[in-house]
């Protein structure tokens, strides 16, 4: 039986932590204090896929990722289903990666209503995924805790405008997923 988790939309902590949960599972838990409020299970589908659960109080979301090895660039798009019904949720699409000494990434996912929000990553100075609304307003701010190549944990902090997002969950659990997956190569 699965436990029961609390609504993302009822906590109201200006930071929520993430942390490795099981070695052997890729199991991550998101936490508010001591209670987990979301979890993020990183696991492979087949080949060069993956899927990908993310649980929360508010609902259940499978993130699937393809990898085209040996072509440019290397990752299609990200796309977002919820995991009761099957039907795609949001899709995250790389805009932007540079491979320089100021590494950084960028990417927007964009939801089927229109609404979209910019992820921003500088990887060489501050390795953290940044999501914004439309007019560049940080809401999230995912960081790990050094050394960042082993991503164990991290912290989420939030601005209070993001509680009042119908997606607040989502971003929190995929942007959780793009600080530790995407690096990991899960």
């Amino acid at each position: 039986m699965r436990k029961v988790l609390r609504s993302m939309h009822k906590i109201n902590v200006p930071v929520l932590t993430w942390r490795y949960h099981r070695w052997w599972s890729w199991a991550y838990k998101i936490r508010s204090g001591n209670e987990v409020v979301g979890t993020v299970h990183l696991h492979w589908k087949s080949g060069y896929t993956s899927q990908s659960l993310a649980s929360s109080g508010d609902g259940r979301w499978v993130f699937e990722r393809h990898w085209r090895p040996f072509l440019f660039p290397p990752y299609k798009p990200i796309r977002i289903f919820a995991a009761e019904s099957g039907s795609q949720v949001a899709v995250y699409k790389f805009i932007r990666k540079e491979y320089t000494l100021a590494s950084t990434a960028e990417g927007v996912l964009m939801f089927p209503d229109g609404r979209e929000f910019l992820f921003d990553a500088d990887f060489w100075t501050n390795y953290y995924w940044k999501p914004t609304n439309i007019e560049e307003k940080p809401l999230l701010s995912f960081r790990p805790k050094l050394p960042v190549f082993l991503t164990y944990s991290g912290r989420i902090e939030i601005d209070p405008n993001a509680f009042s997002l119908p997606e607040f969950p989502l971003l929190v659990l995929f942007g959780c997923y793009l600080s530790i997956g995407v690096r990991s190569g899960k």
